[in-house]
């Protein structure tokens, strides 16, 4: 499943989905297989020799991707850089869960709480429930996660002045 697209993601109002510039929303939709609008629209597309796109869906469920997606179960949150996350979930909302490395679909989760502010407040605050600090010792959670964030963004990109957002969720069973 491509993430490359994220930043084109946009949610309109509630729950309703565009993907800018032309590209199609339903490559980047967490429930695309068991669709079945989409279904519908590629046997319609298949008898007409055409390829429709859905331009916005309201049942559209957003990806986020984990390189390593240790610690996803349960209740947990993960970091993000900037506020592009925090903007395109809701609390409540239904988030697809995607490891990167084994490109597949893990699961999902439902979003609990979602924050935004300086790196070095966030990781006080959010840290321990890091799904990557769930077996670190709590006094040594800022150190340890601002290492694997530095490592993930760059030193520059991940200053503890960086703005960053965290998404808390809960693993749907």
């Amino acid at each position: 499943m491509p993430t490359a697209y994220d930043q084109a993601l946009v949610r309109r109002t509630g729950d309703v989905w565009i993907r800018q510039g032309g590209l199609p929303l339903c490559d980047v939709c967490g429930v695309k297989d068991a669709c079945q609008l989409r279904s519908g629209l590629a046997t319609l597309g298949r008898a007409r020799r055409a390829r429709v796109m859905i331009p916005e869906c309201g049942t559209f469920v957003p990806v986020i991707g984990f390189t390593d997606p240790t610690g996803t179960e349960g209740e947990f949150n993960t970091f993000r850089k900037g506020l592009g996350w925090a903007r395109r979930v809701t609390v409540g909302g239904r988030i697809g869960l995607y490891d990167l490395k084994g490109d597949v679909m893990i699961g999902f989760a439902r979003v609990v709480a979602i924050d935004s502010g300086a790196l070095g407040s966030l990781l006080r605050s959010h840290g321990a429930f890091n799904h990557l600090m769930k077996t670190v010792p709590v006094d040594e959670v800022p150190a340890q996660l601002e290492k694997v964030l530095r490592r993930a963004y760059g030193t520059t990109y991940a200053a503890l002045t960086a703005e960053f957002c965290v998404i808390e969720m809960r693993r749907e069973e």
